[in-house]
């Protein structure tokens, strides 16, 4: 369920960006997944992993550079 927006704004506790079972598979094999993640507004979010290109690929495909082999990712706009 997502938190409706207050008037005037987004509540503090908005969520940014969902991912469900997000993976991504390269030619030369897995890279990471499944992932399951929730970023909401108004705190630090922090990714922590194994050594390796996993998470630099989880943070490719969050920031919209890298596409998932599966799952689902939903990014909401944000007014800066």
């Amino acid at each position: 369920m997502r938190d409706a927006p207050e008037p005037g704004g987004t509540p503090s506790d908005a969520t940014l960006i969902e991912g469900h079972g997000l993976s991504v598979d390269a030619s030369w094999g897995h890279i990471y997944g499944p992932v399951d993640l929730r970023v909401r507004t108004g705190g630090v979010t922090v990714l922590a992993g194994p050594e390796g290109r996993g998470r630099t690929a989880l943070l490719l495909t969050l920031a919209g550079r890298m596409k998932p082999t599966k799952g689902e990712l939903v990014v909401l706009p944000r007014d800066v």
